[in-house]
Formats: C-alpha cells, sequence, structure tokens
C-alpha cells in the first residue's frame, strides 16, 4: 500500500515540478506551458485531483472494506473536493502574481502577496478541520485521522515542489 501510495505522490509531485515551465503573464490564473504543451488550469486541476483521489483510495483502502463507511467517507471527500478547489485556484492566483511581478516587486506588493497568502492558507486549515470532522461523525475518528494525515502530507509534498521552484525575493535570475 505505501508503495501505491508514494507513486502517486511521486506523480504529483513531477507533475508540480513540471508545471513551473513557463507562465504566460496576461490572466491572474495562467495556462502553463510544458514541453510545448499548454496546460489550462483547469486541466492541472483535474490531474492533481484525480491523483489526489488515487493516493487516498490506497492510503484508506484498509479501513474503507465496508462497503457503507466507504460510501459514507467518499461523499464527505467529493464534497471536501469541490470546496478546495477554491483553495487551489489562489494558491495558483498567487504565484502567477507573483512571478508577474517578481522583477518589480514593492513593499506594498508584498504585503498583499503575504495578506493573501496568509488567507489562503487560514482557508484551506478550516476547510481541512471542517471535512474531517464531518468524517469522524459520519465514519469514525480513525478514519478522519488518516484522512488529515494523508491531505496533509499531499498538501505539503506539492507545496514543497511548487516552493523550490519559486525564486526568494531579492534573489538574481540567471
Amino acid at each position: 500500500m505505501r508503495h501505491k501510495i508514494l507513486l502517486s505522490l511521486c506523480a504529483i509531485v513531477l507533475l508540480g515540478t513540471g508545471l513551473r515551465s513557463e507562465t504566460k503573464k496576461e490572466s491572474p490564473v495562467t495556462e502553463v506551458n510544458v514541453n510545448q504543451v499548454t496546460l489550462s488550469p483547469e486541466m492541472i486541476r483535474y490531474a492533481v485531483t484525480a491523483e489526489r483521489r488515487a493516493i487516498f483510495t490506497a492510503a484508506l483502502e484498509d479501513l474503507l472494506k465496508d462497503p457503507t463507511v466507504k460510501s459514507n467517507f467518499w461523499d464527505v471527500y467529493n464534497a471536501y473536493k469541490k470546496e478546495r478547489e477554491g483553495v487551489m485556484d489562489s494558491r495558483m492566483n498567487l504565484v502567477a502574481e507573483y512571478a508577474k511581478n517578481f522583477t518589480t516587486m514593492s513593499d506594498s506588493k508584498v504585503k498583499e502577496l503575504l495578506k493573501s497568502s496568509y488567507k489562503n492558507q487560514s482557508k484551506e486549515l478550516a476547510i481541512r478541520k471542517k471535512y474531517a470532522a464531518q468524517i469522524s461523525k459520519k465514519v469514525n475518528a480513525t478514519v478522519a485521522g488518516r484522512f488529515w494525515q494523508v491531505d496533509d502530507f499531499i498538501t505539503s509534498a506539492i507545496k514543497v515542489s511548487l516552493l523550490s521552484s519559486v525564486p526568494l525575493l531579492g534573489e538574481e535570475i540567471k
């Protein structure tokens, strides 16, 4: 099971690594050009969402053997996934905005982006807490705990992949 989870997670990280290639500057939610293939925000969301679901399927396989428990979990998960889309879009917008303004970043723009980032991370945590509580109530605390762990692991891996490609403020790009 861990092997399947790690393979899926590697796919997400590799996708995140490939997504950093080139961004257009016209739109806050950008398309990304990877090896002459343009990926829209919808395509990126679908790929990450599909891999995320595969990881959850593998990670919860042993806890979701009962059909009712499985159905209850996926009902809550689907609502969670839908609510998370806004956070994902906001994160993409923030990265695009940072990239667009990187070379001319003013203190006021830094403060604006920081404020947006704080708000986005708080919203992400609130959504995860909300749905972990629902899973605990509709399924059980063990499944809710595993959901939290796996989601935290995936989210952290995606953030590390994304942030490792973002230059630090004040850093020269070569």
